[in-house]
């Protein structure tokens, strides 16, 4: 309760408070606001507590690096736990991938999230999405992940164009990654989502649809409508994107989430791509509901949705 409090109320920089009423404070200083910066932080790493004065988890504890944000579990566990590599999609925020974090979190997994912006998405795949996928597999590296097993989660569009890079590091022979992490299975949720003229549309709702002011928004949206055309015909990564990714060497079990309404993943195309992999010798689990909107399937079918996670999840790790 205190520490709600201790958020919200105004200060003042000539306060003074009691260790008692501070708990990890050493002396009694003037409390400004750099002291309770520094007392939230402490406190975050000690008590459970966020730096909003938030009560989180005892066992876990957050950090930001790259941009991205891991939670660990700091639980003496036998075993390496494993670790859910979460890749969000254009326009998420961490906010809301934190709900994907504490499903794995109740079951004791580490896990990294990742945000995507739509215009390295479209336009920057082949230098900004490949050096975050990069940065992606450092920290994994750095954490022990050689040894741990990995799942890889991607969300539409922005999440699969780094889960893109993110495979074509581990599988090719000359890329410094390759063959370092092993994946023990992947996820995907309303994806993928073929990069082709019919989805030209799909790139301008995604891009516009953030924007405010209505005239730069009718000027991105026709720029987009010139410019998206040329980059399917002549960026190389758009290409081979889909390519790369049905015909990835990574052959983990794979689970696939969509919906037969969702308008900017073709549950048609994503059956196309199931089937393909399927051809292949994946292993594949599929669920398609007949109703439910894009990247939004886990809010409208909570208790389904974890099931199906949890269970996949399981019988990938009984193969390992």
């Amino acid at each position: 309760m205190l520490s709600r409090v201790l958020s919200t109320a105004p200060l003042r920089s000539t306060v003074s408070w009691s260790t008692t009423c501070l708990p990890g404070l050493t002396s009694l200083k003037p409390f400004n606001q750099r002291t309770l910066k520094l007392y939230r932080l402490s406190r975050l790493h000690t008590s459970g507590f966020d730096d909003a004065g938030r009560s989180i988890s005892a066992a876990y504890q957050s950090h930001k690096k790259f941009g991205f944000t891991i939670r660990e579990n700091v639980k003496g566990i036998d075993k390496p736990n494993p670790i859910v590599v979460i890749l969000g999609w254009n326009n998420s925020q961490h906010k809301y991938l934190a709900k994907y974090s504490e499903m794995f979190e109740k079951r004791g997994y580490d896990t990294l999230c990742s945000t995507a912006n739509p215009f390295n998405t479209f336009f920057r795949s082949g230098s900004k999405v490949k050096e975050i996928a990069h940065r992606i597999l450092d920290v994994l590296l750095e954490m022990n992940c050689s040894s741990r097993p990995v799942f890889l989660y991607a969300f539409s569009n922005g999440g699969g164009a780094v889960f893109f890079q993110l495979t074509e590091a581990l599988s090719t022979p000359e890329s410094k990654y390759f063959d370092k992490i092993k994946v023990a299975g992947s996820i995907f949720d309303s994806f993928p989502v073929v990069p082709e003229m019919k989805s030209v549309k799909i790139v301008q709702k995604t891009i516009t649809g953030y924007i405010g002011n209505p005239i730069v928004r009718w000027l991105v949206w026709y720029g987009l409508g010139i410019s998206i055309p040329l980059m399917i015909l002549i960026d190389p990564n758009i290409k081979r994107y889909m390519h790369s990714i049905t015909n990835s060497p990574i052959n983990c079990d794979q689970l696939v989430l969509f919906s037969k309404t969702d308008p900017f993943a073709p549950s048609e195309d994503i059956e196309h791509f199931i089937n393909e992999r399927r051809k292949r010798g994946v292993h594949v689990v599929a669920k398609c509901w007949e109703k439910s909107h894009h990247v939004n399937h886990y809010r409208e079918h909570p208790n389904e949705y974890t099931r199906i996670v949890y269970d996949f999840i399981d019988n990938c790790l009984k193969k390992m």
